[in-house]
């Protein structure tokens, strides 16, 4: 039987923060199967074959999604709590 509890996902996390240095890989994280089980969530963007990532890390499940193009950054209006694009002036009405 694989260890999925928190110690062992914990560990896996750890050892998976290695994927973000390729790229297509936008993020990881500690997620669940569509089974519900524990798993580390890979985030990916762009041109990646999700089949060069791992099916499993140190025995933990990998489940990959596609997030679409990478994140861009965001500009923030933090007096009014506004969020745009940056293009646009933030509507303060």
């Amino acid at each position: 039987m694989t260890d999925h509890s928190g110690e062992a996902v914990a560990a896996a996390l750890e050892e998976a923060q290695e994927l973000l240095d390729r790229d297509g890989v936008e993020g990881v994280g500690q997620g669940a199967t569509e089974d519900g089980v524990p798993c580390i969530l890979v985030l990916t963007a762009g041109l990646i074959d999700p089949d060069s990532l791992p099916a499993t890390i140190s025995g933990v499940p990998v489940r990959v999604l596609d997030i679409g193009e990478p994140p861009t950054a965001q500009d923030h209006d933090a007096k009014q709590g506004i969020v745009t694009d940056g293009d646009e002036e933030p509507d303060r009405s």
